[in-house]
């Protein structure tokens, strides 16, 4: 089972925060270190209907 990446929004700014990320991209890398932080690919997409990747 997947880990959904709302377990790990906290951790995500805690990194990307430490970071020198610009304001216009600072939502975006959160996302995909979120994403990064529960297995998934930075590039993939989430189903918010089936709440699984999709492939």
């Amino acid at each position: 089972m997947p880990l959904l990446i709302e377990e790990y929004l906290l951790d995500a700014v805690a990194i990307v925060s430490a970071s020198a990320v610009s304001d216009e991209d600072f939502a975006g890398a959160i996302n995909e270190q979120a994403k990064l932080l529960a297995g998934m690919s930075p590039y993939e997409h989430w189903d918010d209907d089936t709440e699984q990747p999709i492939q």
